[in-house]
């Protein structure tokens, strides 16, 4: 659990303002999509 609310604020502090200021719509859709269906997958 420790590594994924690392990983989370990782995305909050860099990752995530980034895409903001770099990706258009689009491309944030598509990316929220994937992360979205990432976490619907079980871990391994």
């Amino acid at each position: 659990m420790r590594q994924y609310r690392e990983h989370a604020a990782s995305e909050e502090a860099w990752l995530i303002p980034t895409a903001e200021r770099l990706l258009n719509d689009e491309e944030k859709q598509a990316a929220g999509a994937r992360m979205a269906a990432r976490r619907q997958q079980p871990a391994s």
